[in-house]
């Protein structure tokens, strides 16, 4: 959970970031196979949802307000950043896909 893997997110940037997903809550963010798409930013500071499934993932960004609550809550460096991500599984239909919900900096994997 707790990894660099995606950068560095400003702590104070972080809620910012989750506050945006909760007034979108009932927007659909989706996400191609095999890639990542940053659905908050701010200050160099963002949430990701990364696809490494074989299908398209499709769910409301207000279903992306727990885990990264749960990722702000866990992964803090010395009170200035957050980092680290969480792997959920959504039901869309009868479909179930995984993917990855991450912390970090401007683009994934920016340290």
């Amino acid at each position: 959970m707790c990894s660099f893997n995606y950068g560095l997110a400003h702590v104070q940037e972080t809620p910012v970031n989750i506050q945006h997903l909760k007034d979108v809550e009932n927007v659909t963010c989706a996400v191609p196979v095999d890639s990542c798409a940053r659905v908050s930013n701010s200050n160099m500071s963002s949430i990701f949802v990364c696809n490494y499934g074989s299908t398209s993932i499709r769910t409301k960004c207000g279903n992306l307000v727990a885990p990264a609550e749960k990722v702000f809550s866990t992964c803090k460096l010395c009170d200035f950043y957050n980092y680290g991500y969480v792997e959920q599984t959504i039901l869309d239909g009868t479909v179930t896909s995984t993917y990855t919900l991450a912390l970090g900096g401007e683009f994934p994997n920016s340290a």
